[in-house]
Parts: structure tokens; sequence; C-alpha cells
């Protein structure tokens, strides 16, 4: 059965989850909501389906679910041959962590840096020292192959590089690696390369 994911083109939370789409291998239609006044009729029927009204929101059958994060848990979860979600329980609770971190710190770090003043701006770079941190040099955000830490850094990640933020040398390594990645391409198109 096709998943149908509203989306739009330019959210990092869209991103992450299309990636993730990809990723799985999942069969898939991306629904586009646009933002502007146009796309009014589409946005209110993404309100029947989440409270918010906002994408991405993810129709599984009958199944909807919405928020970022829970729905890279949830085709992680589906598709389990793909182990981007990690069996060791405490490389689990540092995923959740990453993922945390993203949709509290650096997501919206990068969401307010668009706005392109100079607080924001700076906001936005101490969060990517931050998340080289994190990354510590290895490969993938968790260090044994690709997670969905991985997807929901990336697209933050992504939109810093749209921004012409500079991330910090172990991030800037570790994107390099993720952009090796067939999702990637597919996501982000040549930029990506």
């Amino acid at each position: 059965m096709m998943v149908r994911l509203y989306y739009q083109e330019r959210s990092q939370n869209c991103r992450k989850v299309h990636l993730a789409l990809l990723e799985v291998g999942a069969d898939y239609e991306l629904v586009h909501v646009d933002p502007s006044p146009r796309g009014a009729t589409k946005r209110a029927s993404v309100l029947a389906m989440n409270p918010n009204a906002e994408v991405p929101t993810l129709v599984d059958g009958d199944f909807v679910l919405w928020e970022a994060n829970a729905i890279l848990w949830y085709l992680a979860e589906k598709y389990p041959m793909t182990r981007l979600v990690p069996e060791d329980r405490l490389e689990r609770a540092r995923l959740q962590q990453l993922l945390f971190w993203q949709s509290t710190v650096l997501g919206p770090s990068m969401d307010r840096a668009e706005q392109d003043l100079d607080a924001r701006r700076a906001e936005a770079v101490r969060a990517l020292e931050i998340l080289g941190m994190l990354l510590g040099g290895r490969p993938t955000a968790l260090g044994d192959g690709p997670s969905i830490a991985d997807l929901s850094l990336g697209a933050s990640a992504e939109l810093a590089s749209e921004l012409g933020l500079e991330l910090p040398a172990a991030a800037a390594a570790w994107l390099r690696t993720m952009r090796r990645r067939p999702s990637w391409a597919k996501v982000f198109g040549e930029r990506a390369r």
C-alpha cells in the first residue's frame, strides 16, 4: 500500500521524512502543500488530519502520523530490515537524544537563521558547533551505520549549507558521507553531490 506524505519542498522536517521513505524503500507519493494563500484548500485537508495544520503529515492506510521525528521512528520500525534504529538499548537512547536535540535546538535554530538576523545566525552557528562535537568525527551519527538520527540531523545540516553557514570540520566530513547515499541526491539534488 502506498503511503502519502504531505510535504513542502524547502521544509527540513519534510526533507528528512522524504529521506527516510527513500532509505526504507517505501512505496510513497508526495503531496505538495503550497504554503502561499493559493494552497489554502490543501492546507485545510491537512488540518483535518493534523491539528497543527502543518507538514510533514504521513498517511499510511487509515493511520495518520505527524511530527517528523515520530514519522522517522515509525518508518524505521515498520521496515526493521533497514536497521535505522539500533537494537542496543544504550544506542537507542543516544539516538533519541540526537532526535530530541535536533527538534528542539538544531532544527529551530536553522529555521530562525533563515530570517538572516545576525543574532539568529549566531545561534545557528553555535548549534552547528554542537553538532560537530556530537558527531565526534564518526562517519555516521551513531558510528555503526546510518540511522534515523543521520536523516534528521542531515536535513538541518543541508539547510545550514543552503543558508551559507559553514559546518565545523567533523560535521562537514559527516555530511559528505551522507551525501554519497542515493536518497540524498533524490531529496537534495545536484547540490548534494
